[in-house]
């Protein structure tokens, strides 16, 4: 019994190995002039800035944009398939030119717009290890560009 114990502790030691390290550090920010509030709804452009933390390169296949914890808005053209090679210690932007507009049967009468301050980002990438990809949910933090 206490064999079996001690080979079911070892078992389950092995399987909850530390956990892996992160590949790539995300950013999100969104551009506005000076001064300018966020609207809601329309255009927006957001900049998803990518650094390579591991020693390997890699290239990033997909960028995914998702609004987060909304059904009530809809995120337009929020998928970038252009490739882009990153070598360890290497940080590229992306820009991303969206659109959000709101979901069919939605009354924005009486209702205040839900916020969006934070969006889901998904980087699927490849490297000689394999595919991999990263999601996290950002807030985003303006840049000021203008």
């Amino acid at each position: 019994m206490r064999r079996a114990v001690l080979i079911l502790i070892l078992a389950i030691g092995c399987a909850s190995g530390p956990p892996r390290p992160r590949r790539i550090a995300i950013e999100l920010f969104e551009a506005r002039a000076a001064g300018q509030a966020t609207a809601t709804l329309g255009p927006h452009l957001y900049i998803v800035r990518i650094h390579n933390t591991s020693e390997q390169p890699f290239t990033v296949q997909s960028v995914q944009l998702e609004l987060a914890g909304t059904s009530d808005l809809e995120l337009q053209g929020g998928l970038d398939t252009t490739q882009w090679p990153l070598e360890p210690g290497q940080t590229t932007d992306i820009q991303m030119s969206t659109s959000i507009a709101m979901t069919r049967g939605y009354n924005a009468s009486g209702n205040m717009l839900p916020d969006i301050s934070s969006l889901r980002v998904t980087v699927s990438c490849s490297a000689d290890s394999g595919p991999f990809y990263e999601t996290d949910t950002l807030y985003v933090s303006p840049l000021r560009r203008f």
